[in-house]
């Protein structure tokens, strides 16, 4: 991470798993020492969801160090029919 972009120069980056069924997504954040937060840590790094709702659902604040896989509104701009429209 660049500096002043996380809450301290920690190396360990916790991950938050919402709903994750991809085996993928988790074995990948393992070989690289991210380790899965705790359920109720609050202090995550990254949140990862399968879908946008559970995510939502669980992520109610994010603050300025922390990055989630999904964001409001973001079929607007991935969607090809939906980006021409808009």
């Amino acid at each position: 991470m660049k500096s002043g972009t996380c809450r301290s120069r920690r190396e360990l980056i916790l991950v938050n798993y919402v709903q994750c069924n991809a085996g993928a997504v988790r074995d990948a954040a393992r070989s690289v020492g991210w380790k899965p937060a705790k359920k109720s840590d609050k202090d995550w790094d990254l949140a990862w969801g399968d879908t946008a709702a559970a995510l939502f659902r669980e992520v109610t604040q994010v603050k300025p160090y922390q990055v989630i896989n999904h964001f409001p509104l973001m079929q607007l701009i991935c969607r090809k029919d939906l980006l021409a429209q808009h």
